[in-house]
């Protein structure tokens, strides 16, 4: 394995197509960035310009879900925090008003065809996962996000900072492993493997997206604060 890999920088003169034909996923940016498809040939700088988003944050969100390091805290300076905010705050909104009732669609579909004991298991299961996703971001929406909106306008709490949320910052990857390991290795043969398959792709994609979530509060919005922090103590 090449631990070594280059990864070019995106720059605003790359044209958005050709992001997305990089990797699909920023698909899902772009919708919680607000930025609607039909953009024909624009560059990214050119979107950004047209709907209201910060090029520079736009970027800086793009290159480090690219793997692309090299933008690191020196660049943070001039990061739009409130943009960032709503792009984290539509990341929630798509797995409480889509993913999550989408893959509760899928598993009555597959529990409808199991024993009762598997049918229960995998119910129980999938209840743990989704409350856990749900508890997870409304602490966020109701602590860490006010406390960042706070720091933007110069008022601080002394009784949190932004690592006391860091430590906090719990993953929820053990939930999802549990479910679809109990999809994997225990649930007998379905009649309709397809339903099967469609939820378990919906799993890891769900993971990775979480994932994706996570790296840009950690590596864009926490050392973001923590300037502000500094600044205002």
């Amino acid at each position: 394995m090449n631990n070594n890999i280059y990864y070019p920088m995106i720059t605003g003169n790359m044209k958005m197509v050709e992001l997305i034909r990089s990797d699909y996923r920023f698909l899902l940016t772009l919708s919680r960035f607000n930025i609607p498809l039909g953009f024909g040939n624009s560059t990214i700088e050119q979107l950004c310009k047209a709907n209201n988003v910060d090029l520079k944050t736009f970027l800086m969100v793009v290159n480090k879900l690219d793997g692309n390091d090299k933008n690191d805290d020196d660049n943070l300076e001039g990061i739009n925090l409130n943009q960032l905010i709503m792009f984290l705050k539509n990341t929630h909104s798509y797995f409480f008003e889509y993913r999550l009732p989408l893959l509760q669609e899928l598993l009555s579909k597959i529990v409808d065809g199991a024993e009762p004991v598997h049918k229960a298991l995998l119910i129980d299961f999938f209840d743990k996962y989704d409350s856990e996703v749900r508890k997870h971001m409304l602490f966020e929406e109701k602590n860490v996000y006010p406390y960042v909106e706070n720091c933007i306008n110069k008022i601080h709490s002394s009784k949190y900072t932004i690592d006391y949320f860091e430590q906090h910052h719990n993953d929820i990857e053990k939930k999802i492993n549990d479910l679809r390991n109990i999809i994997i290795k225990y649930l007998p043969p379905l009649e309709n493997i397809n339903v099967v398959n469609d939820m378990l792709y919906m799993l890891f994609q769900a993971e990775d997206d979480l994932n994706r979530h996570t790296l840009i509060e950690e590596k864009v919005l926490f050392p973001c604060v923590r300037k502000i922090e500094s600044s205002i103590n």
